[in-house]
């Protein structure tokens, strides 16, 4: 027995109702379950700032105290000093992106049906996170690949603004100490005052050099730089490692906030099609929908980019 779009995404995800009949559209619980689905693999995407916007364009606010907030006191006095918050703004204008799958009618509609099709579901779910990461990090639109194009992610935002660090300059481009001291310095001193709010990002490869690093021989790392801490992940300089597989030849440092998605709540759709031409002569059951979505860097000065360091 077919069922309907609205059913297998109560089954999947949670119960609620599908914002239009047939149109596929998620309601705002199952956008929730299905976001919290899609982050719950990647590590960083959990510590990220991910944003809600009804706006297909528009800013971000940003409000910081740079001056000093104390002064002497004075009874009876008003000295009329008040320290004043700086505003600024950052911009974002969200791209439109298809995700869509197929699956063979028989396994679709007819073999272990309910279950079949939330492992399907639930699987295209945790694929739709991975590839979101991907292009967060690596998407640049003068990019051949189709995928990355859609928009510039944070790692070209980089580039262009952020504390650039040439990696090659140390030890020959193979990760070392040095690395990190020099990504730790690059930053201005009231973001290195924030060293407890930091986290590394780095690539799989890298994670797994510094494990080695940890095996119990004596490495350049010495005793104090290089930790495991109390959750298992890598700690240099006192701060945490989080590993992102998108990156292999760069290291980032900064307030996993400061990598921010903006996402558009209410657009995202993901509809179930039997009937058509091209779904029947093919004898599938496709997926498709459409989200809206863009990538930016709140405070760019507060990150440190150390480039072109060796792969392996």
């Amino acid at each position: 027995m077919s069922r309907t779009n609205q059913e297998i995404l109560r089954g999947v995800i949670t119960s609620g109702d599908v914002g239009t009949p047939g149109a596929g559209l998620l309601s705002p619980e199952q956008f929730d379950a299905f976001w919290v689905l899609a982050e719950e693999m990647h590590p960083w995407a959990q510590l990220q700032s991910t944003e809600r916007r009804h706006a297909f364009t528009g800013t971000l606010n940003r409000i910081d105290f740079t001056g000093d907030v104390i002064q002497p006191a004075s009874e009876a006095v008003d000295t009329g000093n008040f320290t004043e918050p700086a505003y600024s703004h950052v911009g974002y204008s969200m791209e439109k992106g298809r995700v869509s799958f197929s699956d063979s009618y028989e396994a679709s509609d007819q073999a272990a049906e309910a279950d079949h099709q939330r492992t399907l579901v639930e699987g295209f779910t945790r694929a739709f996170g991975r590839s979101f990461q991907k292009i967060a990090w690596l998407g640049d639109t003068l990019s051949a690949d189709p995928m990355l194009k859609i928009d510039d992610g944070w790692l070209k935002q980089m580039v262009a603004g952020a504390n650039l660090v040439n990696g090659a300059t140390f030890n020959g481009g193979n990760l070392a100490a040095d690395h990190f001291y020099a990504a730790l310095r690059s930053l201005p001193i009231a973001w290195q005052q924030r060293r407890n709010e930091l986290k590394w990002a780095m690539g799989v490869t890298h994670c797994a050099i510094l494990e080695e690093y940890l095996s119990g021989r004596a490495t350049g790392f010495g005793d104090e730089i290089l930790m495991r801490g109390p959750n298992g992940n890598i700690v240099i300089l006192g701060i945490e490692a989080i590993q992102v597989p998108s990156l292999t030849t760069d290291l980032v440092l900064t307030h996993p906030r400061n990598t921010t998605a903006v996402i558009h709540p209410r657009t995202f759709r993901l509809e179930k099609i039997t009937e058509g031409l091209e779904v029947k002569a093919a004898d599938i059951t496709a997926w498709v929908g459409f989200y809206h979505a863009d990538y930016i860097l709140r405070e760019v000065e507060g990150i440190a980019l150390v480039q072109s360091l060796n792969a392996t």
